[in-house]
């Protein structure tokens, strides 16, 4: 069916005979069901629909960004106590590993926010509207996403676990200046996907 408008809704009902099934059928018995209410949205409204799921994923996108900058700062903090001779004290190291179970939760949600782009791409398949050109986008920023999480993120929580954990001075301050290394690849690949995300049209 196809909506010439913007929105339209059609009715049906079904018969139904009870009894059905196994080797045994029992006549007379036959019911209606409830009416069965289906929506149908014109390409119009779908298009609306679609512009406006992705602009929130912009937005959580922007936000998980803005998260993963306070992460690099407060790693950032830890740098110049990491090279004393001393290294990090007893406090310094559980900042260190409260910060990779950060960007372990982070990566999840930047995870889930491409499985969010992933099922978008998906609407475009089953939509009146025929865009490859979009369905493509947001397949690519589904991509990007995730290998930003399983990448870098990843990497920034490893090595922030290993400063947490290690006694060695020289070992923490390696470990820190890798997390730092990996927060900065991560900041700029949120910083890309948002840059793509704000030179996007509209979805035709």
């Amino acid at each position: 069916l196809t909506a010439t408008d913007n929105f339209s809704r059609e009715v049906a009902d079904a018969d139904a005979v009870d009894g059905v099934g196994g080797t045994q059928v029992v006549e007379g018995q036959t019911g209606h069901s409830a009416l069965l209410r289906i929506s149908i949205i014109g390409e119009t409204e779908f298009d609306t629909r679609l512009r406006s799921d992705i602009a929130v994923l912009e937005a959580r996108v922007r936000q998980v960004a803005l998260d993963q900058v306070d992460f690099l700062d407060r790693t950032q903090a830890l740098r110049d106590p990491a090279e004393t001779e001393a290294g990090l004290s007893d406090i310094q190291r559980q900042t260190a590993s409260s910060l990779s179970g950060g960007e372990v939760r982070l990566a999840r949600r930047v995870r889930e926010l491409a499985q969010r782009f992933q099922k978008l791409a998906e609407r475009l398949d089953g939509g009146d509207s025929s865009d490859p050109e979009s369905r493509n986008r947001l397949l690519s920023i589904a991509r990007a996403l995730r290998e930003v999480a399983d990448d870098p993120m990843a990497d920034a929580s490893a090595v922030l676990t290993r400063a947490a954990e290690s006694t060695a001075q020289s070992d923490q301050a390696k470990a820190i200046r890798d997390a730092i290394r990996s927060e900065e690849r991560a900041g700029e690949r949120f910083q890309s996907l948002i840059r793509s995300m704000s030179q996007w049209g509209s979805f035709q």
